[in-house]
């Protein structure tokens, strides 16, 4: 049986996938999301990506001003978004960590959102209720979780 990672690393490296999995413009969520915290008037600093892949989303937040988190358990387009941030001259930090393994790698309440694009729906039931488990963990009181699947 392949792994879920074997798998992402193959579609990484397929260009058809890769274009539509990994693309460049950002995703729907990103405008929703915004939209949401102009409407309800949310002060938003701190956003993690889950699920980031090559960093889309994640470098179109960065460049509005928020300071974004990107988490991937597949090191390539981690760097690939490293590589991209740094071309369009924003910071986003990266975790490479599987999210489906208790606990992450980051301090409780230390993000004011999180966005997750496509993501839950390739994650095993058990796996999705970590997500939920360390969604809860690291995002502040009353913080604000953005899912799009």
């Amino acid at each position: 049986m392949i792994s879920q990672r074997d798998k992402w690393e193959k579609a990484f490296k397929h260009p058809e996938k890769r274009k539509w999995l990994f693309g460049y413009s950002k995703t729907k969520i990103v405008d929703l999301m915004l939209d949401f915290i102009r409407k309800n008037k949310i002060k938003i600093i701190r956003i993690l990506d889950v699920g980031c892949g090559s960093g889309r989303n994640a470098i179109a937040l960065a460049k509005i001003g928020f300071k974004v988190y990107g988490i991937d358990f597949v090191e390539e387009p981690l760097e690939e978004l490293e590589r991209r941030a740094k071309k369009e001259s924003v910071n986003v930090k990266t975790i490479c960590y599987d999210i489906t393994i208790s606990p992450w790698p980051i301090k409780n309440d230390f993000f004011d959102a999180a966005i997750i694009n496509v993501v839950l729906d390739s994650i095993e039931y058990a796996g999705r209720k970590i997500v939920a488990k360390e969604l809860s963990r690291v995002i502040r009181k009353n913080g604000y979780v953005f899912i799009y699947e």
